[in-house]
């Protein structure tokens, strides 16, 4: 699902962050890929760490982003990261990480992130609301209120905003951006 650059919300999230006064400093990108969505992160001073459980992935990261300050890319599982990483991030930002889940692994994804975060943190996630077709595999879609059910226990929903350009992945019909702040500690 590489766009070869950042998806477009990763800046409108930006803005909509920095509008609603949120304090950051840190982002955790779990299964970041190639990590082009740090690049936004990191043009707002943003220290930047993707952590992607293919090895290739990371390594080809790793060559495209050479040393670049501010960013950390690490070969890793999402729940073992998180779980040395406690409190640590004050944004975790999900690009369709919860659509590669089936959908009886995305809570112990979510417990893991949450726990990654500071008290207060952001969780946003990109996700795929409608496919055109329905995959036997990755991705999977989430509705809202799959959405809702998942995050509300731990999270309040600060925004929820329907991508309104068409998604440039096939398969894709309808993407969401979501927004949430950490609430149970």
């Amino acid at each position: 699902w590489d766009l070869n650059g950042p998806h477009p919300e990763t800046e409108r999230l930006m803005e909509l962050l920095m509008s609603w006064r949120i304090p950051l400093d840190s982002v955790f990108i779990p299964g970041c890929g190639r990590a082009h969505d740090a690049d936004v992160f990191l043009k707002h001073g943003l220290k930047v760490v993707g952590v992607d459980l293919s090895e290739a992935a990371i390594s080809v990261a790793k060559d495209l982003w050479k040393d670049t300050p501010g960013l950390d890319l690490i070969h890793s599982s999402n729940e073992d990261f998180a779980e040395s990483h406690k409190g640590h991030f004050s944004l975790v930002f999900d690009r369709a990480m919860l659509c590669a889940l089936p959908p009886e692994g995305r809570q112990t994804y979510i417990k893991a992130v949450h726990d990654s975060l500071a008290p207060g943190g952001i969780f946003s996630s990109l996700t795929f609301q409608k496919l055109n077709s329905e995959p036997k595999g990755p991705p999977f879609a989430i509705d809202e209120q799959n959405m809702t059910k998942l995050m509300s226990e731990s999270f309040t929903l600060m925004g929820a905003f329907k991508v309104v350009r068409p998604s440039p992945l096939p398969i894709v019909d309808q993407e969401m951006l979501w927004i949430w702040k950490k609430t149970k500690i």
